[in-house]
């Protein structure tokens, strides 16, 4: 998708570019959640100046200045802006800015695509950050890094270590954030990746090789594992048997994963990523996606949230419901995966939230509050929800500036019905949204859902992303 395909995309409200002195926004009479520590200041006002938070304290001392726009946030609650730290951006027709912050998701990890949609991204920072487009900050991987046979047409495809030091500088000289591995590098070819991301300065992120163990993989420096790869593979008393079958293109059952599976080896391999500071990043809703979708869940397949995908793309996941081996075994791969994210939890493993947008039925926004339940489910408690898509990820992805509501940070804020400390589906009752200063009220909320849906109606085009 190069760049100048940008008009031609469904994208949100076109913002005019501001000129002269920003006018204040003022937040008045709010609770304001600390997601640090979990306090609940009451009755707070919080002046935003262009992009960044100005003044907090108590709405008895801090009075909005002359002119400012003035949002009663009586009775509501503030929580920083969500992240979404797994989506694919590349798919083209779906109108991913405008259903992010629909859902209160003003910041993203877009974890890999074409060069050109790199380039397309770029773009999109760059009107976000001028206040020319409305939507959510974007870190963005360039291609996905892979071995020959690769499944994906948009990776790079390397054979030896030379070849991947090379793509990992081409990820550095094209704007990438991090580097995204997978699934067919060999050995010699990954532990080049992590060396060179170093030098280049580069975190490096994705899935663990089938030729890597995960504890090789967090020893290396791995700085997040995607879906909980290899975990169960690890944890397996015959892991090195399965292991060679993998290298060999063999397929390896869940089933026998399962059966397999040994809470001596996962306690050694939790307390491993603590030592390492491997952040998992779960995406728990992939998974109980596809299951509710193979059974026919009316939430997934039938809901109002499918109106803001085109005609295409729900003709193409109807076709593709029930992949991905029988419905039993997935739900009891849905089930340990949960206690697996407990276990990590225990261990004191940190928990990024993240979805794998735009996998079928994961709509973008909506299904990072699906993942915000069912982390709840797998047992954490609704502040540590909460941390997993606020301040975790800015600490992991090393943006000081976002992750909390303080005096100097930028105005990524969600304004909420409901203490979300409490239910953790009040994160889905949203207000408002700030994203990067700029106010979406309630009204201007409908507006941009109607144009979502409006967007994906009129798009006619063939489904992409491969």
């Amino acid at each position: 998708m190069a760049v100048a395909t940008l008009a031609a995309l469904p994208l949100p409200i076109r913002l005019a570019a501001q000129t002269g002195a920003p006018r204040a926004l003022a937040l008045t009479h709010a609770s304001v959640i600390d997601v640090a520590g979990g306090a609940v200041r009451p009755d707070q006002t919080i002046v935003i100046v262009g992009d960044r938070i100005q003044t907090l304290g108590s709405s008895a001392s801090v009075k909005p200045p002359a002119g400012a726009r003035i949002l009663d946030a009586t009775g509501k609650y503030v929580i920083p802006g969500l992240w979404d730290s797994h989506v694919h951006t590349r798919y083209q027709g779906i109108p991913f800015l405008p259903l992010f912050i629909l859902s209160g998701v003003t910041s993203v990890r877009d974890t890999a695509g074409p060069w050109t949609h790199l380039e397309q991204i770029q773009e999109w920072k760059r009107k976000i950050a001028r206040g020319e487009l409305l939507g959510p900050r974007i870190y963005a991987a360039g291609p996905l890094i892979d071995g020959p046979n690769s499944r994906w047409t948009h990776g790079v495809i390397v054979n030896t270590p030379e070849e991947g030091r090379q793509a990992v500088r081409d990820v550095k000289a094209k704007g990438g954030d991090f580097v995204k591995v997978y699934d067919l590098l060999n050995r010699d070819t990954y532990f080049a990746i992590a060396d060179e991301s170093r030098k280049v300065g580069l975190s490096f992120a994705g899935h663990t090789p089938f030729a890597i163990s995960v504890g090789e993989a967090s020893d290396a420096g791995q700085r997040t594992i995607e879906h909980l790869t290899g975990i169960l593979l690890a944890t397996s008393t015959r892991e090195d048997e399965f292991r060679q079958d993998l290298v060999q293109g063999k397929r390896v059952s869940d089933a026998l994963l399962l059966d397999t599976y040994s809470e001596a080896k996962a306690s050694a391999l939790f307390a491993k990523f603590a030592r390492n500071h491997t952040v998992q990043d779960p995406t728990l809703s992939n998974a109980w996606t596809g299951i509710a979708a193979s059974l026919k869940d009316p939430k997934i397949v039938s809901e109002e949230r499918l109106q803001y995908i085109p005609a295409s793309y729900r003709e193409q996941w109807g076709t593709a419901r029930g992949s991905g081996g029988d419905v039993d075994t997935r739900q009891r791969v849905f089930a340990k995966e949960k206690e697996i994210v407990a276990g990590l939890l225990k261990a004191g493993v940190g928990i990024i939230a993240g979805t794998d947008t735009l996998k079928p039925y994961l709509v973008p926004g909506f299904s990072l509050q699906d993942e915000l339940e069912i982390l709840g489910q797998a047992g954490l408690t609704p502040l540590q929800v909460l941390q997993a898509a606020t301040v975790n990820p800015a600490r992991e992805f090393q943006i000081a500036d976002l992750g909390t509501v303080e005096k100097g940070k930028i105005a990524d804020l969600v304004v909420l019905d409901g203490n979300p400390l409490q239910e953790i589906r009040n994160t889905s009752k949203i207000f408002a949204v700030v994203a990067n200063g700029r106010l979406v009220d309630k009204k201007g909320l409908g507006q941009l859902a109607q144009e979502a849906k409006t967007s994906a109606a009129k798009w006619t085009g063939t489904p992409t992303g491969r």
